[in-house]
């Protein structure tokens, strides 16, 4: 069992291995009853400062975990005394009040709207949205001027600076940022596809050629960007409206990203939380509302994403949803190399793809070690895509192994939010052609399939080598 603990909350977590199918957990504190979930994870609230709890999880009868757990000492409320109706861009005032919040300090957004460009967080600092505040991006390219050195679809570049800034990007292990938690019961919200249109229109007068409007437009800024950083928490938020994806850790490590609504929609590349080249990376119990990726994960594109050679490793999402989206996906941008992904107890069939695991002939490196049980998807994929392949090729074609699949539900179905729902494949396997062992070692076992298509146009395999797949009750 893991634990975040902070002045008035403790929440602890189980992963993969610690999990049991289908359980009912129940919670104690300091030896009472307070709750029970089928989760995995839960969250002790309106707890005293500076106190140490006694915390136990049982299923049934059976003691799982134990363990004495201390709330952070109580903090100095900094309340944000500025206009709140969204008439006036604050972005001066509110950077000042960050730059002078000391490591006892707690930033307080009452209720209101606060129109901002770009702010940058320092170390050791912890922000509180209280029901009804809105932090609120302004829609205008000019606020989050100067661009800040950041990376988009693997690839290093100068992008506009986004809502929320933490930490310098490099990609030489220096971390740069370090302690931060934002949290509370309001919103984190972006200047949308105003801002996206902004950005692409003015970006799009440096490119030349038919691919000018998406080099443009990977110059957008994100919602939150978490850049060589470690110990970052984002927490209980309504968060969304970005230009691009939402939140986006690069080169960063302990990123904990729980119990939030994410929504993004009506515009190219709406992720909702692509971890990029990071490690240990936390995304659980979050809603997703998405008109992308509801997680990508990433690490770099050809041939500087195989030079700098950052793999994503230690990925953990459960008991996460999706209301719309593509789904859950590893890559495309992989360069770096993706290894030690866990999914588990999560609801992605509101989705247009489900679970992805896609690459191109030219990205190399690989996936390895993809864990994943008790969920349920639109489909499975497993696969080579065509787009995005711009570049130099590694030389390599990408390894994907070892990818373990227990207990899912497909549904079979393509899930658009504006358009009808279509059949799909239930699960497609489709490696390189001229090297069919690149894709090696893929179980997908104990699958319910809930959709009208037969399993023999349903179930799609080719160029691939050492692949199980078993329905449940065969």
């Amino acid at each position: 069992m893991k634990y975040i603990s902070s002045q008035n909350e403790i929440t602890v977590f189980w992963l993969y291995d610690e999990a049991i199918d289908d359980a009912t957990y129940y919670l104690y504190l300091d030896g009472q009853k307070v709750g029970e979930t089928k989760k995995s994870f839960y969250t002790f609230f309106n707890l005293a400062c500076d106190k140490e709890y006694c915390v136990e999880v049982y299923h049934q009868s059976d003691l799982l975990f134990k363990q004495n757990i201390k709330t952070t000492p109580k903090k100095h409320i900094v309340k944000i005394d500025l206009p709140s109706d969204g008439s006036k861009i604050l972005t001066k005032e509110i950077q000042k009040i960050i730059d002078f919040c000391g490591d006892n300090d707690v930033i307080f957004f009452p209720k209101g709207t606060y129109l901002t460009g770009a702010l940058y967080l320092h170390s050791n600092m912890e922000i509180y949205l209280d029901e009804g505040a809105t932090i609120q991006g302004s829609s205008s390219r000019l606020d989050y001027l100067p661009k800040i050195r950041s990376r988009f679809e693997g690839i290093e570049n100068e992008s506009y600076a986004s809502l929320i800034n933490i930490g310098k990007m490099n990609h030489d292990g220096v971390i740069t940022t370090s302690n931060i938690y934002i949290h509370g019961k309001g919103n984190i919200l972006g200047g949308g596809k105003a801002l996206c249109d902004d950005i692409i229109g003015e970006e799009i007068k440096n490119f030349k050629g038919e691919n000018s409007y998406v080099e443009a437009g990977r110059n957008r800024n994100r919602l939150i960007n978490i850049s060589s950083s470690e110990n970052v928490i984002i927490e209980g938020l309504h968060l969304g409206c970005s230009s691009s994806w939402n939140i986006h850790p690069i080169y960063s490590n302990n990123i904990y990203i729980f119990s939030n609504m994410i929504e993004s929609y009506g515009l190219h590349n709406g992720d909702g939380i692509d971890p990029d080249s990071s490690h240990d990376v936390y995304i659980f119990g979050n809603t997703f509302d998405v008109g992308d990726d509801c997680v990508a994960i990433k690490s770099g594109k050809n041939p500087e994403g195989n030079k700098i050679s950052i793999p994503s490793y230690n990925i953990y999402i459960f008991d996460c949803y999706s209301i719309a989206g593509h789904g859950c996906s590893i890559g495309s941008e992989i360069s770096g190399g993706i290894y030690n992904v866990d999914i588990f107890n999560s609801d992605f069939r509101n989705t247009y793809h489900g679970l992805q695991i896609k690459t191109t002939r030219k990205r190399g490196a690989y996936v390895k070690n993809i864990r994943v049980k008790n969920c349920s998807f639109a489909s499975i994929n497993i696969h080579t895509v065509p787009y995005n392949d711009d570049g130099e090729s590694s030389n390599h074609l990408t390894d994907v192994e070892n990818i373990d699949v227990h207990n899912v539900v497909l549904e079979g179905m393509m899930h658009h939010k504006s358009k009808p729902s279509i059949e799909t494949n239930f699960i497609k396997i489709s490696g390189f052609e001229e090297y069919n062992e690149a894709f090696n070692d893929i179980s997908i076992t104990d699958v319910s399939l809930i959709s009208e298509i037969k399993k023999d146009r349903g179930i799609v395999v080719e160029n691939a080598s050492n692949v199980t797949i078993k329905l449940k009750g065969e």
